[in-house]
């Protein structure tokens, strides 16, 4: 019988097959841009009506609003009409205090001006006048004619930040006036060797808000718009810790000096006062602390000795005692602990938690006073006492002002030597080769550690070119010479 074999069904399967195969790809893909777009449509419905990031903005541009109007911009001027901005002049930033029209800055911005102006948020520009400055802690008071009005910036006193709250960062970095920048408080109790003045006094702020060359003096607001520090270093691949004036630009660290440091410093400043620190009578080392009875172990600062007659003394502190806290705060290291006994008020009370024969104790402690010497170190003072300013303390910061007119803005102590913290461009420093980041190792012959030791050189040499001799970034030795005579 014979057989017929049709191919009929066969071949409309393999083409049934076929078109499946080259029609799914366009209908997967249609598929999933149809899903593509009910995601869009879906995401801007939420952006549109519940955006986390649209709120965010708006509380950002609202710091921004809140602050903006409270931050100037200083510089040096010449000229009787004012109009004209000095050749090689500094700049820098500021922040209006209170509605009287006083203006805080850092001392290392305005230090040896000759003449001030500031320029506010809307452009205009007003002459100010020096209230004060202390080289110790970097802060400056100037202040201008309120005229119609000025607008304080808000204070976070009594608020003080913590590790992680967002930070944002106010100035005029590489002189783009009125900038914001945003980070977070990275670390706080800094030390910054290098920054830290004749007095080495630390505690800073630290932020990765990004701080450049002209944010010097700006402030440091938390997310109410209120100020918690003032900016005034930087670390950079060129120097471990710069001022924020200097050549070099931002790593991601900058420090910021605290509030309750600038406003112990300002109230005085704006008073007349000579400064006065608080005070309470102790010689302390840092120790690391393990095996104690209590169970206490970490960082902490050994009592070597107690002042008689002192605040620590009356309160009960001793000789041997270890100090874990004060107010609370854990304390890691002495310099941090200095620094804010003495941006307490005379009179204040503060807690400090010390170790004692295996038990923990809590003791009220009322700051005391002292003021500062030519040494930079500090000498008790009566309660209630308005001493007069150390002579030697005023012939030295005088000194220092000569200095800064010249152009060598700041001097900060370093294990080489003194290194010029900042020199300003076009000055009369800069035209005889000095520069930022040099180091000053000999001063008419004498070794020079301080920047005390540079200034009581030029004080007996004043009127002269004093010799020194500077060591550079590449680590050649030279003779030069700082002209301390007037211009």
């Amino acid at each position: 019988m014979r057989r017929f074999i049709t191919y009929g069904p066969a071949l409309v399967v393999l083409i049934t097959a076929t078109v499946t195969l080259l029609a799914a790809p366009a209908a997967i893909r249609r598929m999933q841009l149809a899903n593509h777009v009910a995601q869009v449509a879906l995401a801007r419905e939420r952006l549109d009506h519940d955006n986390l990031l649209a709120h965010i903005n708006r509380a950002t541009a609202d710091v921004a609003e809140a602050v903006g109007p409270s931050v100037v911009h200083v510089e040096w001027r010449s000229g009787s009409d004012g109009r004209e901005f000095r050749r090689g002049s500094s700049s820098g930033s500021g922040w209006v205090y209170n509605d009287a029209g006083y203006i805080v800055t850092n001392a290392h911005v305005i230090r040896g001006a000759e003449s001030l102006a500031v320029q506010f948020f809307d452009g205009h520009v007003e002459r100010a006048e020096l209230v004060g400055l202390d080289p110790a802690t970097d802060v400056a008071v100037i202040k201008v004619d309120p005229g119609a009005g000025v607008i304080p910036v808000r204070r976070a006193t009594g608020h003080p930040p913590r590790q992680g709250d967002r930070a944002f960062a106010f100035g005029s970095p590489f002189g783009f006036k009125f900038s914001m920048s945003e980070g977070i408080v990275s670390g706080l109790g800094r030390t910054a060797l290098g920054v830290t003045g004749q007095g080495g006094y630390t505690n800073f702020i630290q932020t990765d808000a990004a701080v450049n060359p002209g944010n010097s003096g700006g402030p440091l607001v938390d997310v109410y718009g209120r100020v918690i520090g003032m900016n005034t270093a930087i670390v950079t691949s060129d120097s471990p810790q710069a001022r924020t004036d200097a050549k070099s630009q931002s790593a991601g660290i900058g420090f910021a000096i605290p509030l309750d440091t600038i406003e112990s410093v300002v109230d005085q400043l704006i008073a007349g006062d000579v400064i006065l620190r608080g005070f309470i009578g102790v010689r302390l080392r840092d120790i690391t602390v393990s095996g104690d009875p209590s169970g206490f172990r970490g960082g902490a600062i050994y009592v070597e000795h107690v002042m008689p007659d002192q605040a620590a003394a009356k309160a009960g502190l001793r000789a041997e005692d270890i100090i874990t806290h004060l107010d609370g705060e854990r304390m890691l290291t002495n310099d941090v602990l200095r620094a804010r006994v003495s941006a307490k008020r005379p009179g204040e009370v503060v807690m400090i938690s010390v170790l004692r024969a295996g038990e923990t104790l809590e003791i009220p402690v009322t700051i005391g006073a002292a003021r500062m010497t030519a040494r930079y170190n500090l000498l008790p003072v009566e309660p209630g006492e308005k001493p007069d300013q150390d002579p030697a303390l005023a012939a030295l910061e005088r000194i220092g002002d000569v200095v800064a007119r010249y152009g060598i803005a700041d001097l900060v102590a370093s294990d080489r030597g003194v290194k010029l913290s900042m020199v300003r461009p076009n000055s009369r420093a800069h035209e005889h080769g000095f520069r930022s980041d040099q180091i000053i190792t000999h001063a008419g012959g004498r070794v020079v550690m301080t920047p005390t030791d540079v200034y009581e050189v030029i004080a007996m040499l004043e009127g002269s070119r004093v010799a020194v001799r500077v060591v550079d970034e590449n680590g050649d030795s030279r003779v030069m010479h700082i002209d301390a005579r007037s211009e």
